[in-house]
C-alpha cells in the first residue's frame, strides 16, 4: 500500500542520515495519483516527513542502535520478533528507545494503541545481552512525522523497574490469550491503515459508525 511504501522510505532515509550519508528527499508524487478511496487518513500536507525528522531533535542525536533486530522471549512458549527503528543516547547517559511513524497520531488514545508495541522495545533492550546492558535512565518515545510537524506521544516515558513490571505483566498475558485462541476484536480508528480491514467485519462496522458523526 502507499502507507507501507511511504513509511519504508522515510525510515530508509533515517537510517542513512545516521549513517553518515545523504539520503535524497523525494517528491510524494504517489499521493497526487490515488483516487479518493485509497488516499490515507494522514495523507501529508507540508513538509515532507524526513523533513520533519531533519528539523527535530532526533536527526542531531548520537545513535546506540538503528534498525536493529531482536528476538524477545516471554514466558516459556511464546517469542516476539521485532525491530526497533532507533535507541538514541541521551545526554545525560541515558538511552531512549524511539518508534518513528510516518502518518500523524491516531485520534483516539494513541498512547494505549501503541504501548505495547513500545513496551516489548524496552524490554529488549533491557532484558536482551547483545543489546545491553541498558542503563537505569530508559525512556521509550513514539514520533509522528506525518502532517508537517513532530508529534511525540507518549513523550520520552520513563521506563523505570515498576514500568517494565507492569509491561512483563501485560505480555505475559497478552501470550496466554493467544494459546487459548482469544481474538477479541479492539477496532478503532488505525483500523483505516490495517490490512485486514477489508475482510474484518468488526473494523468496518467501526470505521463506518465514526464516519456518520457530525
Amino acid at each position: 500500500s502507499y502507507v507501507t511504501r511511504r513509511g519504508t522510505r522515510i525510515h530508509r532515509q533515517i537510517e542513512l542520515h545516521h549513517q553518515g550519508k545523504v539520503p535524497l528527499l523525494e517528491p510524494d508524487s504517489e499521493l497526487s495519483e490515488l483516487t479518493d478511496d485509497d488516499r490515507p487518513v494522514d495523507s501529508p500536507t507540508g513538509p515532507d516527513p524526513f523533513q520533519v525528522f531533519l528539523d527535530s531533535r532526533f536527526s542531531e542525536m548520537k545513535t546506540q542502535w538503528l534498525e536493529k533486530g531482536f528476538t524477545l522471549g516471554v514466558g516459556e512458549n511464546f517469542i516476539v520478533r521485532g525491530r526497533i527503528d532507533a535507541v538514541y543516547q541521551t545526554g545525560t547517559g541515558g538511552w531512549e528507545v524511539v518508534d518513528f511513524k510516518s502518518g500523524r497520531p491516531p485520534s483516539d488514545d494513541p498512547h494505549a494503541a501503541r504501548l505495547a508495541q513500545m513496551q516489548v522495545y524496552a524490554l529488549a533492550v533491557r532484558e536482551i545481552p547483545e543489546l545491553g546492558p541498558a542503563p537505569s535512565d530508559l525512556s521509550v518515545t513514539i514520533a509522528y512525522l506525518g502532517g508537517g510537524q513532530l508529534a511525540e506521544s507518549p513523550g520520552a516515558e520513563q521506563a523505570h523497574e515498576a514500568w517494565l513490571a507492569a509491561a512483563r505483566k501485560r505480555l505475559k498475558g497478552m501470550a496466554r490469550s493467544i494459546a487459548k485462541e482469544r481474538w477479541d476484536p479492539t477496532p478503532s480508528a488505525e483500523c483505516r491503515k490495517c490490512d485486514f480491514f477489508h475482510v474484518c467485519p468488526e473494523g468496518k462496522t467501526f470505521i463506518s459508525s465514526i464516519g456518520r458523526k457530525p
